[in-house]
């Protein structure tokens, strides 16, 4: 692939031949100099430390931007995208930890592909955005947070979490024994055919609250490309609570009440991390609390 060279003299006189992937005349487009990243300069400015010059860098980002490698590119859409599913993952997690779902219900929806492409995230994103919509028409007070997955074989299917409705459930039949389904000793339930048309369903009531929510949180980037790049890997309705971040302060007179105040946050943390800090050799601990869902009978140290 043929190249544009340029000549740089550095600061020490030496001088460098640079190449460039793209020609050098768009860089310096005289019609729209700065879109390049560099600017022409005039002929007051064309005088430097390091002798005259013609033009100025003034975006390093543009300029400089096909001195990174594919590789390095590839390399960089991989971390964001990790870094998405870390976001995604969490956010289920505290959406679904500061609300009560109990008495709602886990809902797990798949298509048919005889209904529509269940291989196309968009296809599938569309059907369920409509779903939402004509479910919240019939039951105005209805509450959910979903989530996408890919399945193995490629087809994507949706685990939910509802509250505020009372769904048209039919029991779950194994369709070889003509039995009843349990799962863990839990009964399963189907959605009725007029709440949902698009593909089989499974239905459970939610029992334990705190537990569902990291359960679905584990759905979100099993693996990467599940979702494409800047589209939704959840949704979840507007009304739901949101962590906030709420301090409490405590005022310690001696090394009796701190030890009362470290057991009491214990005793409510839904997770306690511990980090080493070298530099003054201490150990700082964390507490992970939130709002939701009784806290175990644990009361306020005075």
């Amino acid at each position: 692939m043929p190249y544009n060279v340029a000549l740089i003299s550095l600061a020490d006189g030496s001088q460098e031949i640079v190449t460039y992937s793209r020609p050098i005349d768009t860089r310096l487009s005289s019609e729209n100099p700065r879109s390049s990243g560099v600017r022409k300069l005039s002929d007051d400015e064309c005088s430097t430390p390091f002798g005259d010059a013609d033009y100025e860098i003034c975006d390093d980002s543009t300029f400089f931007s096909d001195c990174v490698s594919p590789e390095n590119l590839a390399l960089r859409k991989c971390h964001s995208e990790i870094n998405s599913i870390k976001r995604a993952r969490k956010s289920v997690e505290y959406i679904g930890k500061c609300n009560d779902w109990s008495n709602g219900y886990f809902v797990t929806l798949t298509f048919n592909p005889d209904v529509l492409n269940s291989y196309d995230y968009f296809v599938c994103m569309d059907a369920v955005i409509k779903w939402l919509d004509c479910m919240r028409h019939r039951y105005p007070g209805m509450e959910y947070l979903l989530v996408f997955e890919k399945h193995k074989s490629g087809r994507y299917h949706v685990h939910a979490l509802i509250r505020g409705c009372e769904l048209r459930l039919v029991p779950a039949v194994n369709a070889k024994t003509g039995k009843l389904i349990y799962k863990k000793g839990k009964q399963i339930y189907n959605l009725s055919f007029d709440e949902y048309k698009l593909g089989l369903t499974t239905v459970s009531y939610i029992e334990n609250s705190r537990a569902v929510a990291q359960y679905i949180s584990k759905y979100i980037g099993k693996a990467l490309g599940e979702v494409p790049a800047g589209c939704h890997r959840y949704f979840a309705s507007r009304s739901l609570n949101r962590l906030e971040d709420c301090r409490e302060t405590f005022f310690i007179d001696d090394v009796y009440d701190l030890r009362n105040v470290i057991d009491w946050l214990h005793g409510i943390a839904d997770s306690v991390h511990q980090v080493f800090v070298d530099v003054i050799e201490t150990t700082v601990t964390y507490f992970k609390v939130f709002s939701a869902g009784p806290l175990s009978g644990a009361v306020a140290p005075t």
